[in-house]
């Protein structure tokens, strides 16, 4: 399934699973948090959504919304070398070091602050992404205890 649009950035939306973990800049991940992970396809998740998860994009593609995981797991030192790599492309375009990590704030969680880093957390595309309809991609998520967390490219985040 090619989800690539000519010479548009794939929107993505991020949902994560309801009422296990809060994880943002004021709630680290926890020193003593420990991961259960196991794959759907390519990707590393928590076993403890994987059923949910993997239900959801079934039906999600069933229903013809062509369902797709970008992003899910990502271990506090890949994090780490993401911020990184994110910095020296932005000094490399021309920003000051300044510039650039005030770019990289604003765009790449830091690490041991990211849902990801739980493996709790996935970002998504599909067709109702494309069609840009967070309050139907809430509701659908919502079914399979997901919540949208975060909506790059076109809206705020929505609160819980």
């Amino acid at each position: 399934m090619n989800m690539t649009l000519t010479g548009k950035k794939a929107l993505q939306w991020t949902c994560v699973v309801l009422f296990i973990l809060l994880c943002n800049r004021r709630n680290p991940v926890p020193d003593d948090f420990e991961h259960n992970l196991v794959s759907i396809g390519n990707y590393k998740i928590d076993a403890t959504c994987r059923d949910a998860l993997q239900k959801m994009l079934d039906d999600g593609n069933a229903a013809g919304h062509k369902m797709k995981i970008l992003v899910s797991y990502r271990s506090k030192a890949t994090q780490e070398s993401l911020r990184a790599s994110r910095e020296r492309q932005y000094i490399a375009q021309g920003m000051s070091k300044t510039q650039a990590v005030r770019k990289v704030e604003a765009s790449v969680a830091v690490p041991g602050t990211s849902e990801h880093q739980t493996g709790l957390a996935v970002d998504i595309t599909g067709i109702l992404v494309q069609e840009r309809a967070p309050q139907k991609l809430d509701a659908f998520g919502a079914h399979y205890l997901f919540r949208i967390r975060k909506l790059p490219n076109y809206c705020a985040d929505l609160q819980i």
